[in-house]
Order: C-alpha cells, then structure tokens, then sequence
C-alpha cells in the first residue's frame, strides 16, 4: 500500500474505499467547484443585497457554463449571498457569531463538569453543521435550523439573555426601544402569517383543479388564486393559457389583451426566469400569435443556452411554420422559416457538441426530441439540401416506433426522388410497404415540400 501507513491499513475497508474515493478530479467536486462560480458571478449582479429568496434555481441556468441541473448552490452561505447580498451574509455571520461567543463564555464561566461537557458538545456538533454548510444546502432544511437554536439553547443560560434584556432596559428610553422592538416583532410574526395563509389558500385553490374541469372553472380558480397571491408567475402564465385557449371570433380581441397583460405580468415578476418564457411562446402560440410566440421562445434561450425544451419548441414552431406555407405554395416566406429552423439548429448543435461526451454531475437533457429531428429533414427538403436531409436521419433508426420510421422514411423517398435516385426510393418504399400499405400517402404529403 503505496503512500498509506498504518492507521490507514488498521481502519475499516468500507472506510478505507471512502478514503480512497476523495479525489480532487472527482466529478462530484469539479460540479460543485461549476456550482459556486456560477454563484459568485450571480452574486455581483447584485452584491449589496442580492435577489431575494429562491434565486438560485431561477438564475442558474443565466450564468451557468456546464449544462447541469442543480436548484441548490451547495453552499449555505452562497445561497445567502445569493438572496440577500453581501449585506445579508454580514448580517447573518455577526448574528451566529454573537450566539458562538455567548456559548464560549457560558463554557468558561461553567461551574460543573456535566455543564461544561454539554456546552462543549453543543459547540463541537454546532462547528461541525456550520462547517459542513460551505459545502452543502445544510440551510435549506427546516430540521437543521431547529437543530442548530435547539443546540445554541442548551448552551447558553437563560440568564445570559435576562442579563442583556434587563441592560437594555436600564432608563425610560430604552425600555421604549426594547417595547418598540417587541411590537415591530409581533407586527413582522402577524404579516407573515396574514400572507402565508393567503398563500396556501391559492396554492390550494389551484391545487384542486382536476384535468377535466372546464376552461369557465379554471379562469375563475385561476383568478381567485391570482387575488390572493399575485406574485407567483406560474398562476398569471395559466390564466393566460385558459385565456388563449377559449379564444373565438367572439371575443378575441378581449381575450389577446388579456393574455398579453398575464404574461407582461409574468414577466414582471421573474424577468430572468427562461421557462416563463417558453411557456409564454406557447401561449402565443395557441393564440395564434406566432410572431410573438419566436419572440417569446428566443428570449428563453437567450436566458438559458441549455434549454433543450426551448429548443424543441422554437425549432418546431419555425419548421411548422415553413411546412404550412410550402404547402401553400408560398415559397419565399416557407424558405425564410425554414433557414431559421436550420440556423436555430445549427446554434443548438454549437452549444450542446462540446459536451454530449462529458461526464457531468446531475447532467442536463441535451437531445432534441425525434419529432423535432424529422422537421428539420424536412426544412432541409425546403431549402433544397436533399443529401444533407438524408445525411440527417441517420440517427433515426428501424427500432424506433413505426409513426417515427413512416416519415423518417418517407423523406429519404422524397429526397432520393429529388436527387435522381429511383433506384434506392424504390427500395426504401418497399421496405415501408412490408410494415403499411399506407406508406405511399406521407411520401406523397411530403412532395409538396421539394423546392421548385
């Protein structure tokens, strides 16, 4: 045992591989060591006195440079630097550093050996979870927060505190600071459970819907939800869905106002968050609104590089787009459509590539969906490229399902067809007739597509 002396070889084998693990070049901690200089380039758009609660989870994928899912920082403190700014974390650290040297002197000044080995003990556990948050969400759990006040209260007298109080209230003004300060607490105790009830009720209401409940009872929970807590975006991006989607010629009009004001409102709210957005483009596009929806789409990715299910939905919208005015012979604006999809997959490909074939901590989905992989064939169809429209479906292969294989097929057939190539469209139509006698009628919807 190269480099590993006696203590090691007498401890525990299930130790020993512990021991062996802790490595540097781990991917665990080279994750981590991505996780917490995302988190200090996070922290200096707002240094003084950070984003509030929960930013991290929505501002990670802004500033991250590894395609990794993680809506914790690991780092207790970086999450209140995060939340609260530098400001907060001296706040914070004065505060528990004021409670660790009661605790030390309440240790120095124990009269009996079972108090000083208590205090003790609560130090030594109390050290070790604060220490332990540089490296983990520790802080995130209610439990440990009861744990660390639990521990402070064993080991610090109840007198330390009636000493502090009683000098405090030496002389008429002061006792009208400590009185000031005991109602600002009840107001602050009030206010918070004034708002968390309202909150839960919302959450509730919204809670309740079932799948099948009518678009006249979601507006109306959706609303009633909104009444109660107007500060939470999902709940404004779900009205102005149920907006969208009861829209008619009736009340169009009065409906796009509304939905354009939930979503406006949405993104007031979060203006960094990348998945309101691609709801949002969803929504627009239900609308009918499809300018808006590629608006809308774009600004998600521009938030968030990695967001593969944005990429999806802008590449689709784009390809459907360019499909239906092909169809309808409207050339020009079909092969304008078409070239975007295919840029937009071009910039997912430049961004995803570098790391298909790393190995990441709790790594982000970086494959488009299949149905996204046959629409940009097809845009290829549009724009002419027939080779780089087969070239590009070779990744579908005949294990996938028959509706995946009907079109992936029925392009190679097209393009063939396109290319002179009869001989290899015929064989590729055998093949498929073997499976459906109906293949002949997605080669001939797709025709329509070659550029004349």
């Amino acid at each position: 045992m190269q480099n590993k002396g006696l203590l090691y070889q007498n401890l525990p084998d299930s130790i020993q591989v512990t021991i062996s693990d802790i490595n540097l070049e781990t991917s665990s901690v080279l994750g981590r060591t991505s996780f917490y200089e995302d988190a200090l380039r996070i922290s200096k758009e707002s240094p003084l006195f950070g984003f509030g609660g929960d930013s991290w989870k929505i501002l990670y994928p802004k500033y991250q440079t590894v395609p990794y899912i993680s809506n914790e920082v690991h780092s207790g403190y970086l999450e209140v630097v995060i939340s609260h700014g530098w400001v907060g974390l001296l706040i914070f650290v004065g505060f528990f550093a004021m409670l660790f040297f009661l605790a030390f002197r309440s240790r120095q000044s124990a009269q009996d050996n079972d108090k000083f080995v208590l205090v003790t003990a609560s130090l030594t556990s109390l050290s070790i979870l604060f220490m332990h948050a540089f490296i983990d969400f520790d802080f995130s759990f209610g439990s440990v927060w009861f744990i660390i006040f639990w521990l402070f209260t064993m080991a610090i007298p109840e007198n330390t505190f009636k000493s502090l109080e009683a000098k405090l209230s030496a002389g008429s003004k002061k006792i009208h600071i400590v009185r000031l300060a005991h109602i600002c607490c009840i107001l602050l105790v009030a206010g918070s459970a004034f708002f968390s009830i309202r909150f839960y009720y919302a959450d509730q209401q919204v809670s309740s819907l079932l799948q099948n409940t009518s678009l006249a009872e979601a507006k109306q929970t959706y609303e009633s939800a909104i009444s109660a807590n107007p500060y939470k975006s999902d709940y404004h991006i779900k009205l102005a869905e149920v907006y969208a989607s009861e829209t008619n010629l009736q009340n169009r009009e009065n409906n796009a106002i509304q939905v354009e004001s939930h979503l406006q409102a949405a993104e007031e709210l979060e203006p960094n968050n990348s998945n309101n957005y691609l709801m949002a483009g969803k929504v627009y596009a239900l609308l009918g609104e499809i300018d808006k929806a590629n608006e809308s789409l774009r600004k998600s990715l521009l938030i968030d590089s990695f967001n593969i299910n944005a990429y999806d939905s802008v590449i689709q919208l784009e390809a459907q787009m360019a499909i239906y005015l092909k169809q309808n012979q409207k050339n020009e604006d079909a092969q304008r459509w078409a070239i975007k999809a295919l840029e937009d997959y071009k910039q997912y490909r430049k961004t995803v590539d570098p790391f298909i074939d790393q190995s990441i901590p709790d790594k982000r989905p970086l494959e488009l969906q299949k149905s996204t992989q046959l629409l940009i064939s097809q845009c290829y169809l549009i724009v002419g490229e027939y080779k780089k429209a087969i070239e590009h479906l070779s990744m579908i292969t005949d294990e996938n399902p028959y509706d995946i294989l009907e079109i992936a097929y029925a392009v190679r057939v097209v393009a063939n067809e396109a290319l002179g190539q009869y001989p290899e469209a015929g064989r590729l139509t055998k093949i498929m007739l073997e499976k459906s006698n109906e293949f002949p009628k997605s080669v001939i919807s797709l025709r329509p597509l070659v550029s004349k």
